[in-house]
């Protein structure tokens, strides 16, 4: 039975994601994050988002970003988004990415969806030179009860210049609507880091409070 088997790969998952790493320079980093949700037709919803981070063991500021996000329902099982993120990174250079993305709902049973995700991730040089990646990321969800959801979810990063799988990102989630209006969520990742970038494993603490204009 299907349901069985993304019962098992959902279980198989978060044994992933609750499993430590032995490396010495895996680093414990922190999103903080205020999301506004600003609805303009059924279809189409704007959304304004400041991060903050920190890294170092989260003893460390890091920097701050914008997210502004537009999204479109194009039917009941297709959908895209356009996302534009600057960085504002003490002492450096600003930082600035695009999203695209396209995502397909492809299964739903009760209160199990499954859908994924593919991503084009854009990077603008200033000052710094940053790689671009296509992004796979297929999501199985989980709704809890009216006020409670969660998810998991694979982010693969894929170089297109060499042309290669660079790294995996393993997400899971918990959200709460606090109102009708108002919601909390709660993601782990761990993100394995890429072989050919200065970079080490990064568990990542991401927290959301999102509002419904």
């Amino acid at each position: 039975m299907l349901l069985n088997k993304l019962r098992y790969y959902f279980v198989l998952l978060l044994g992933l994601f609750l499993s430590t790493s032995s490396k010495a320079q895996a680093d414990l980093t922190s999103w903080t994050a205020v999301q506004l949700n600003i609805p303009a037709t059924t279809k189409l919803s704007f959304v304004v988002k400041p991060i903050m981070r920190h890294n170092s063991n989260l003893g460390n500021y890091s920097d701050t970003s914008i997210d502004l996000i537009l999204k479109y329902k194009f039917s009941a099982k297709w959908s895209g988004a356009f996302l534009e993120r600057h960085f504002f990174i003490p002492n450096q250079s600003d930082r600035q990415f695009l999203f695209f993305d396209i995502i397909h709902s492809t299964w739903a049973n009760g209160p199990w969806k499954f859908k994924q995700g593919l991503r084009y991730h854009l990077a603008f040089d200033h000052e710094r030179t940053d790689p671009e990646f296509i992004r796979y990321r297929p999501n199985l969800s989980y709704k809890v009860s009216d006020k409670l959801g969660t998810f998991v979810e694979l982010d693969a990063f894929v170089r297109q210049s060499p042309f290669k799988l660079s790294g995996i990102r393993y997400t899971a989630e918990a959200s709460y609507k606090l109102s009708k209006a108002t919601s909390l969520s709660f993601i782990y990742w761990r993100q394995d880091g890429y072989p050919d970038l200065p970079i080490g494993e990064t568990h990542n603490l991401y927290t959301t409070l999102a509002f419904k204009l």
